[in-house]
């Protein structure tokens, strides 16, 4: 495991420090600053915010497969890449 910042939905390694850590994570390659998924956490695409947002509502108690995100989810997701 890295002792660097990784993003919560595909788990690729991301310049700077892990969340918890504070500061901010930037995207290899591209130096685009990862953005804060609604839970926590760096994600580097609009794709890994669904899918992170996707599995920690499923890992919630008596929650079930989440098929679908919650309007919070949506806005925290609109506010980070727009749309």
């Amino acid at each position: 495991m890295s002792d660097g910042a990784i993003c919560r939905g595909c788990g690729q390694e991301l310049e700077g420090n892990p969340y918890h850590l504070g500061g901010h994570a930037y995207i290899p390659g591209t130096r685009n600053r990862a953005k804060v998924n609604f839970y926590g956490g760096w994600v580097c695409s609009e794709a890994c915010d669904r899918r992170a947002c996707l599995e920690m509502s499923s890992s919630m108690p008596h929650a079930g497969t989440a098929l679908s995100l919650n309007s919070f989810e949506l806005q925290k997701i609109k506010d980070n890449w727009g749309g």
